[in-house]
Order: C-alpha cells, then sequence, then structure tokens
C-alpha cells in the first residue's frame, strides 16, 4: 500500500529539481597514475618516472574498469564524480525524509 499525500508530492518535486543539477553524473574515482611507454630507450621510464595518466576506475557488472580520462575531459569527469557523491547524499537523505514521513502517518 502506497501512502501518498500533498507533502510527498512537494517532497517529490524537490528531490527532482536538486537531482536535475547534478547532471553530467558518474560512479566513480578519478586518478593520476604513471605509465610506463612503448618507447625502448624513454629515459623517464629508464628512470622509474613514467609518464602521468588520468584514468577513471568504477565497477560495471561487479567488475572493476579503468578508463583513460584525456586532459581536455578531466574537469568535466571530475564534476561528474562530485555530483554522483552529491546524489548519493540526497538519496541517504531522502531515505530519512521517507522513514520520518511514515513514523509520522503511523502517529496520526
Amino acid at each position: 500500500m502506497q501512502r501518498k499525500n500533498k507533502a510527498d508530492e512537494a517532497a517529490k518535486a524537490a528531490f527532482l529539481k536538486k537531482v536535475a543539477a547534478l547532471w553530467p553524473v558518474a560512479r566513480g574515482t578519478v586518478s593520476l597514475v604513471r605509465k610506463p611507454c612503448s618507447r625502448k630507450a624513454c629515459r623517464a621510464c629508464a628512470s622509474g618516472e613514467r609518464h602521468p595518466a588520468l584514468i577513471f576506475t568504477c565497477r560495471v557488472g561487479g567488475r572493476g574498469r579503468c578508463l583513460h580520462v584525456r586532459k581536455a575531459d578531466e574537469a568535466l569527469v571530475r564534476r561528474a564524480t562530485e555530483n554522483c557523491r552529491k546524489l548519493e547524499a540526497l538519496l541517504a537523505e531522502e531515505g530519512v525524509r521517507l522513514i520520518g514521513s511514515l513514523r509520522e502517518a503511523d502517529a496520526d
């Protein structure tokens, strides 16, 4: 049995408005790593310094994935991962609000 009232509809509208502002969204992390290249005479690789690379790490179907991120796309991908953290916080807040409203309804 679903319980709906005007307060629930207002909360839904407010939630959807907040969620709409959180685009783009991506669940994962962006990291700077150092990777070797394929050149045989590379001084950076020979010294152990290696070359910087940005990677996006996520889980898809329970398996870990690592994808290269172009430097030009770094800000967008970082914003998307930050938006994901904000979205998860909103979902947690919504869960607390839902349980509170259910308890209030039972008390009436």
